[in-house]
């Protein structure tokens, strides 16, 4: 084999990493999944749909009541015993309810129910309407968060909240009342209305505010800012004109054919359109108008040349709707589809459909506003050109009985697929109808056979198939008062909206909703299916025979993976000893067991087909555990930590365990995986808290300085940017680049506090992230530490006393030692080059402890890819050692140079290098150290070397003869073997291509050689002395036969001179191949009559 190596093997991810970042990529899958909810256009595949499932419980368990607030008791009576004009509604955004009477406003706390209330009444207009909106920048002073418009016959006025919390002295103070939490005064903004009476009011999340007046068109008020006041020149602008002035058009379009679509552009200046109610899409910019005969206006608000840009009509919704039902084999009426209220649907649920239109018997309309947005499969994008009706869901079907009216809608709430719509009981109370997207498989009626006493059902509309896809949970809730107001609250920290209910966990802050009645207002939370488990646990603990069943059902409803996953959600969140002891049960009792390929593997787990190649199938449990790790993690999976700041699972299985005794090997080898991707799923877990603890301590130890100045200048510093969770546990390339934080934060303290916290980074990361880090990441940190404090050590000792301490902890952390070079750099620079060459042994060793390098090396049958790759590192660790040699060679060499001042001794220095080197045990490190002193013509220092390695190598892989006789003649002949040298001086006599004249001479030095060993000694070789006597007398002999061709001349002289040059011939030989030459055969016949 070639004693070189010059091609690098590809790089391999090492060997610590490869679990981990195995179990990182299915985390990965796993957050991808659960983030990618399908859109609801593919949901909605259909032109209809109408399948339903009533809940696994009940609806009280669907959608539970969790509290209610009365209305302040002196205003329910005031309004209860005076005749007065009386609105009131909810601002989730403050927490506050609100209550008109006549030329009063209330405001009041409804989470504190002794809560202060804040009164208005610096007017005497009846109060027909109140809005909430955020001011736009620059109108109102920073510490107002919020401005409520209060709309009266003659005005609109502007009062403005402030959170206490961030309230300065700078506002105006207001002289009234001061709720908890928010202060409140009035502006001196008031805008006349010029008696537009105002019905409703609404505003964009950009400061834009819209009134819908009684005569059903719609303004805008414009808040302009002034340096003189708060308001400056404020106005109102007539965005729309209702069919009140035109009475004759009216009349005129009863007559006349309709076109069903109309576009805005091409109306006249008085369109008809009476306007009930609007809805803004903030993500969007998109403004819906829903008028009089259920047509729906939009309105793009995103363009800055029209703010205000009206782009279509869409006035034959209810023939529409009437049409698809008839598609779909349904009977329906035109007065079925008579909108009642539209709503928008988010990005994040669907970015095809945009609009979702409730109609009063409960139909529900799903349009695009892109002409091609339902029949394309990609997102669109872009302002809206149309309005395109694309699915119609049908309401549940009820049995009417003779003489009932069919149920009307009056109000509805829609978002992230929950639909909620009151309906009126009586005049007194009113219910709560609430659909929500299903989750999980959807059941049979007949797998559901339970106690009669319980509610658990499922329930399909005709003409529907339980394969349908898609359905929803419908609930039914009465409310014993009638139902003024409904809103969503919201949590102002809530940054992530899950639409998938499954990945819901425990400790996720639920779904909450706020109902406004006639006398209270009462709080109410949508179940998922972790507090439906959680509900069922606890009730299974007080009545386990009647819950079984339930339980059971549950598991069948979410697969093993899915109830495993919330069991440990409800385990780790709940302080309920007994239902944690249970749920740690049930997550046993659902998981299973594994299996191998051979066996039938579990239809949709994608889970078990993750890693290719893998022959297990995993358990529940191992999937359970997966996606609930995978969840709680996923808030900061890519979670960019630095930009944010600054532009039985413990243990492995036991093979001896007795349970392993009776099953097969297929099931013990099934078994084993399974505990073990597990055990390795907790250490990630692990791992990526201490990873987030890690990053809490990167970012207070770099706080008031950064931490890009401090990383290397080889180190691709914007990576600080875009560095997250996912890459730092599912990359080499991320977790390399923590290395070279924690690196950057050693550097820091040792630049700015010199010896103040010797060892403060190292040991606070073993305290907090010990598991992340691991033992040879710390013991790398820690030896860092004592390297770089060497520069601030006063003394020789203590600087020597740093750089052993440094090399001890490098050779722990050797395993996995990425910064050999720069470390040897270092060392270079302290002259310590004993640490590379010890540093570089133990490193080497650690990458190939058996030496299958070495045996690669001399059996070229054994060089297969990965012997190839070890032979590659090995040799590219000893370059350091040799640059090391190098360095000590060129101190020896040049004692006087400043650049090694501190070297006493240089030659001394070099010597014990060179000892330490040729001491090793590493034979593969031998055979490279040898090649590099024959490369750099520093044989003599081999004379001293005593290892058969040295000679097995100059045997098999010098090339040089000359060169290897040579210096074994020296080895053996300063070793008094003289026999042995004397035989090397005799091969270098046979060597071709050397003059007659050294051919004479080596077999001189040869027989001088081994005529140095008394003729007595026992290892005295007469038989090879004489050999050695003749062969020189065959020299000498040769050489009278040149110098006699050289004065005869000749032709062929030349030739003969030189054939005689580079070769030995016997007297034999000499006379068949030189007999041309009469005067070499006449001495060759007076030698042949000499001799004996």
């Amino acid at each position: 084999m070639n004693n070189t190596v010059s091609q690098q093997p590809k790089e391999q991810i090492p060997s610590r990493y490869v679990e981990f970042m195995k179990t990182g990529r299915e985390i990965e899958q796993v957050i991808s999944k659960d983030s990618n909810y399908p859109d609801l256009a593919d949901m909605l595949k259909a032109a209809t749909s109408s399948t339903y499932a009533l809940p696994l419980i009940n609806s009280e368990r669907e959608f539970s009541e969790i509290g209610k607030t009365n209305t302040p008791a002196h205003l329910y009576d005031r309004i209860a015993n005076v005749q007065c004009r009386t609105f009131s509604g909810i601002f989730p955004q403050i927490s506050r309810a609100w209550l008109t009477i006549d030329n009063i406003l209330y405001l009041w706390d409804y989470t504190e129910p002794d809560a202060s209330i804040f009164e208005y009444k610096d007017q005497d207009q009846v109060i027909t309407t109140a809005e909430i909106m955020k001011p736009k920048k620059g109108i109102l002073d920073d510490s107002v968060e919020y401005v409520i418009a209060v709309a009266t016959p003659l005005q609109i006025i502007f009062i403005a909240a402030s959170n206490t919390a961030h309230a300065n002295n700078h506002a105006p103070q207001h002289d009234a009342n001061k709720a908890e939490g928010y202060q409140y005064f009035a502006t001196r903004a008031t805008i006349s209305t010029d008696e537009v009476r105002c019905r409703k009011m609404f505003s964009t999340e950009d400061g834009r505010l819209f009134l819908i007046s009684n005569d059903g068109s719609l303004h805008e008020i414009f808040l302009a800012s002034s340096a003189d006041s708060w308001f400056g020149r404020d106005h109102m602008v007539r965005r729309t004109y209702s069919t009140a002035p035109s009475l004759f058009q009216r009349l005129l379009n009863t007559v006349q054919h309709r076109p069903s679509r109309v576009n805005i552009t091409n109306l006249s200046a008085y369109p008809l359109a009476f306007i009930q109610s609007a809805v803004v899409d903030n993500e969007r910019n998109i403004l819906y108008l829903l008028c009089e005969r259920s047509m729906i206006e939009v309105v793009y608000l995103g363009d800055p040349a029209q703010p205000y840009k009206p782009v279509f009509m869409y006035q034959s919704i209810t023939e529409d709707g009437t049409q698809l039902a008839r598609q779909s084999g349904k009977t329906s009426a035109a007065s079925d589809f008579e909108v009642s209220s539209i709503h928008v649907i988010s990005t994040q649920e669907s970015k095809r459909y945009h609009l979702v239109a409730v109609t009063k018997t409960g139909h529900r309309l799903y349009f695009s506003h892109h002409q091609d947005g339902i029949r394309s499969t990609m997102a669109t994008t872009g302002p809206p050109n149309a309005l395109v009706l694309g699915h119609l869901r049908f309401p549940p079907v009820e049995p009417i009985h003779p003489g009932e009216i069919a149920p009307v809608y009056s109000k509805s709430f829609y978002d992230r697929g929950l639909c909620i719509s009151v309906r009126a009981r009586d005049d007194l109370s009113d219910s709560l109808q609430i659909a929500s997207v299903g989750t999980g498989k959807l059941i049979s009626p007949k797998a559901l056979q339970t106690n009669p006493s319980t509610n658990y059902t499922n329930i399909n509309n005709n003409n529907t198939s339980l394969s349908d896809s898609y359905y929803e949970t419908r609930a039914s809730l009465q409310i014993p008062e009638k139902v003024s107001t409904l809103v969503e609250l919201k949590p102002k920290n809530l940054t992530r909206l899950a639409l998938n209910e499954v990945s819901e966990q425990l400790s996720d802050t639920p779904r909450q909703f706020a109902v406004l009645t006639t006398q209270h207002i009462r709080f109410y939370q949508k179940q998922r299916p972790v507090d439906i488990l959680h509900y069922l646990i606890q009730q299974y603990n007080k009545q386990p025979n009647l819950y079984r069943h339930h339980i059971e059902t549950f598991s069948e409803k979410y697969s093993q993976r899915e109830a495993c996953a919330m069991c440990l959600s409800i385990a780790c969140h709940s302080v309920d000893t007994r239902v944690i002891e249970t749920a740690v049960k049930l997550f046993e009792r659902f998981g299973g067991q594994p299996s191998s390929t051979s066996s039938p593997r579990v239809m949709g787990n994608f889970l078990t087909l993750v890693a290719k190649g893998d022959s297990v199938v995993f358990s529940g449990k191992r999937d359970g555990l997966l996606l609930y790790f995978a969840r709680i993690i996923s808030p900061v999976w890519k979670l960019k930590f630095f930009t944010a700041r600054y532009p039985q699972l413990h243990t492995s299985p036991d093979i001896a365990d007795p349970k392993f005794e009776l099953n097969d090997d297929s099931s013990i080898s099934s078994e084993v995986a399974d505990r073990q991707s597990m055990h390795t799923i907790y250490i990630t877990l692990v791992k990526a808290i201490e990873a987030i603890s890690f990053i809490a301590f990167a970012v207070d130890a770099i706080m008031y300085t950064g931490i890009k100045q401090f990383l290397s200048d080889n180190v691709d510093k914007d990576k600080v940017y875009v560095l997250d969770l996912c890459s730092i546990l599912t990359t080499v390339d991320g977790r390399e680049f923590v290395d070279e934080i924690v690196i950057g934060i050693i550097v820091r303290f040792r630049s700015g506090y010199g010896h103040v916290g010797h060892h403060f980074v190292s040991e606070e990361l073993q305290t907090k992230c010990s598991h992340f880090f691991g033992p040879d990441s710390i013991a790398f940190y820690k030896g860092l530490e004592h390297l770089l404090s060497v520069d601030y050590e006063d003394s020789e000792a203590e600087k020597d006393r740093d750089l052993r301490q440094s090399l001890a902890y490098f050779k722990q952390a050797a395993d996995s030692l990425t910064k050999l070079a720069s470390i040897c750099t270092q060392y270079k620079r302290h002259s310590f080059h004993m640490g590379i060459i010890e540093l570089a042994l133990e490193r080497a060793h650690r990458l190939d402890p058996t030496e299958k390098a070495f045996l690669a090396y001399e059996d070229p049958e054994l060089q297969t890819e990965s012997n190839m790759a070890l032979i590659f590192d090995r040799f590219h660790v000893y370059t350091y050692i040799l640059d090391a040699l190098a360095d000590a060679a060129a101190a020896k060499s040049n004692p006087a140079s400043p650049e090694y001042s501190r070297i006493e001794n240089p030659s001394q220095f070099y010597q014990n290098l060179l000892n330490r080197a040729l001491a090793s045990s590493d034979r593969c490190f031998h055979y490279r150290l040898y090649q590099w002193l024959i490369e750099n013509n520093l044989m003599s220092d081999l004379l001293s070397v005593n290892s058969p390695l040295l000679l097995r190598y100059l045997e098999r892989y010098e090339s040089d003869k000359k060169m290897k006789y040579e210096f074994l003649y020296q080895y053996y002949r300063t070793r008094e073997d003289y026999i042995q040298a004397s035989r090397y001086m005799t091969a270098l006599a046979h060597i071709d291509n050397i003059s007659l004249q050294s051919r004479s001479e080596y077999f001189a030095n040869a027989l001088i050689t081994a005529q140095c060993i008394a003729i007595q000694a026992p290892e005295y070789d007469h038989n090879y002395v004489n050999q050695l006597r003749q062969r020189l007398a065959w020299v000498q002999l040769q050489k009278r036969v040149q110098d006699i061709i050289r004065i005869q001349g000749g032709l062929d002289s030349a030739n003969a001179i030189e054939q005689l040059n580079r070769s030995l011939f016997s007297p034999e030989q000499l006379r068949t191949d030189f007999a041309q030459f009469p005067h070499v055969v006449q001495l060759l016949n007076e030698e042949a009559v000499h001799s004996p």
